[in-house]
């Protein structure tokens, strides 16, 4: 169970920065959405996982919530660069086989940063990061007004880490405010 939580909660991190959206129908203006953004929460919702390793595999359920929310985001337009400094507290919630894990992390530093664009109502963030340049993170932003801003990605993705191939679905919800 140990290497299945270990496994879960690395891919949690990067489901985080490598998921894409489908189009909604906000129609987002690029001067609302510049500016700072204060971190409120982020959660998840349905999460569940098939994780495979060593030839075992087990359904397991997550959750994903924040606390100790210190991180901003800053979006500039001309030219389109998103990027972050602060923190936040990560509590992952791990469930398979009859047992339930509780996994605490700290998240500092690099959250969004990089360039970005829209498309529709899809924020696409391309990272400047080399160990995270294979992922292009879109969000779909389904609320935008002057103080708050939600963004959404549904986590359809399959992570294969050390051997342990993890087939992960959910949605996360992040929602900041200024």
């Amino acid at each position: 169970m140990k290497n299945f939580s270990f496994s879960i909660i690395a891919a949690s991190f990067f489901l985080l920065l490598s998921c894409s959206t489908d189009d909604g129908d906000l129609n987002v203006d690029p001067a609302n959405l510049t500016g700072t953004w204060n971190l409120v929460n982020m959660t998840t919702q349905n999460g569940q996982a098939i994780v495979t390793e060593d030839g075992v595999t087990i359904s397991v359920d997550f959750s994903l919530e924040t606390s100790n929310e210190n991180l901003r985001i800053m979006i500039s337009e001309n030219p389109n660069v998103i990027s972050s400094e602060g923190s936040f507290t990560q509590r992952t919630t791990i469930t398979a086989i009859g047992q339930t894990e509780t996994e605490e992390s700290v998240i500092e530093g690099v959250f969004l940063d990089g360039a970005w664009e829209l498309n529709g109502d899809n924020l696409i963030i391309t990272s400047g990061d080399d160990m995270l340049e294979e992922f292009s993170p879109s969000f779909e932003i389904t609320r935008l007004t002057d103080t708050e801003l939600e963004i959404r990605q549904n986590l359809n993705q399959n992570i294969t880490l050390e051997g342990t191939n993890v087939q992960a679905s959910g949605i996360l919800i992040i929602n900041f405010n200024r």
